[in-house]
């Protein structure tokens, strides 16, 4: 069975965790992805997105170059960032009037 991941799109080295997804391999992060949840916790909100709005954002935090955390983003505070040539170049993450970029890698 594939990880749940093969849909998520991690912001920064996301080609590579995506390629890794899809070959069906999950990354040992998500046993505890992050301070405030386990991995069941942080598996069920990431379908959760998925299933109601068909989209599900995480963000990796990197300490030099080293994955430290997972963190869900809420899709419906996220949008694209097209480009000229109409591919995402970015996507914008709104929270609290405050609006954070972040690049495809």
């Amino acid at each position: 069975m594939k990880s749940p991941f093969w849909r998520a799109w991690f912001f920064t080295g996301g080609r590579k965790a995506v390629a890794e997804a899809q070959k069906g391999e999950t990354h040992p992060q998500v046993s505890r992805p992050n301070g405030r949840q386990g991995g069941p916790d942080f598996l069920e909100a990431l379908h959760g997105h998925l299933l109601l709005s068909g989209n599900a954002y995480v963000e990796p935090l990197l300490i030099g170059g080293t994955l430290r955390e997972l963190h869900l983003l809420r899709p419906d505070r996220v949008s694209v960032v097209e480009g000229r040539d109409g591919w995402a170049t970015g996507y914008d993450y709104r929270a609290g009037g405050v609006t954070r970029r972040m690049g495809t890698a």
